[in-house]
């Protein structure tokens, strides 16, 4: 019941995003945006209720230290996931999809609207950085933060959050961690980022993977719903 909600609250605020960046080529009035984005908001948060009053009984989680759990985490190197974001800044407003493969310090990382429409695609490693459009457009830099900022007016930090979405902080130092009773990572804070772990899952039969994040900023906050994780096995 809850993947069903949160597909369609996924929908909705893909519908219902602000045209700024086009992402689904709709345009609809103001007051239309705001109800499709009040309503995906709704639907997001009956869908997270009710899973996380399902989760430690149905997912069957042990307890494990978080220093072995970082020791399992730092294992993945190769990893894909798909899903949601919705972002929101005190300027803009947008709901898209997203599907991210990460190999090593490479990633490809596809961001659409309802049905993939206007893809938008952004490839990278350590030394650079494209951005290519629905129309064939290919724009350049030397950071995809800064990229997707100058491009999209919003931006993921893509370097960090590589690690962050696995659940654990990246390289560097990190303040205010807090754990659940089963030795997850529940919150911390890192590069001016507060990240919040909402839900996690089993994935493969062996890690123990966020499902839900938030990722918030004095300038941003953005939700990230993993619907599906595939990590390799050698």
């Amino acid at each position: 019941m809850s993947h069903i909600l949160n597909r369609v609250a996924q929908l909705l605020v893909s519908w219902g995003s602000d045209p700024g960046w086009r992402v689904t080529g709709l345009q609809q009035p103001g007051y239309m945006r705001n109800l499709w984005f009040k309503l995906a908001i709704v639907l997001s948060l009956f869908a997270l209720s009710s899973c996380s009053s399902l989760s430690t009984s149905s997912q069957g989680f042990r307890y494990e230290p978080y220093v072995n759990r970082v020791q399992q985490l730092k294992q993945i190197h190769h990893f894909q996931a798909s899903g949601a974001l919705i972002i929101k800044t005190p300027t803009f407003r947008q709901g898209i999809n997203f599907n991210w493969q990460q190999d090593d310090s490479n990633y490809h990382i596809s961001l659409f609207g309802p049905l993939g429409l206007d893809a938008v695609e952004i490839q990278g490693d350590q030394r650079r950085v494209l951005l290519r459009n629905s129309q064939g457009q290919t724009y350049r830099a030397s950071t995809p933060e800064a990229l997707m900022q100058q491009y999209m007016h919003w931006h993921l930090p893509v370097t960090p959050a590589a690690e962050w979405v696995l659940g654990m902080p990246a390289d560097g130092v990190s303040q205010h961690r807090h754990y659940d009773a089963y030795g997850h990572l529940q919150s911390f804070q890192q590069d001016g980022w507060t990240i919040t772990y909402v839900q996690y899952t089993v994935v493969s039969s062996h890690y123990d993977l966020p499902t839900v994040v938030i990722l918030q900023s004095p300038d941003a906050w953005i939700r990230v719903t993993v619907s599906a994780w595939k990590i390799p096995t050698f």
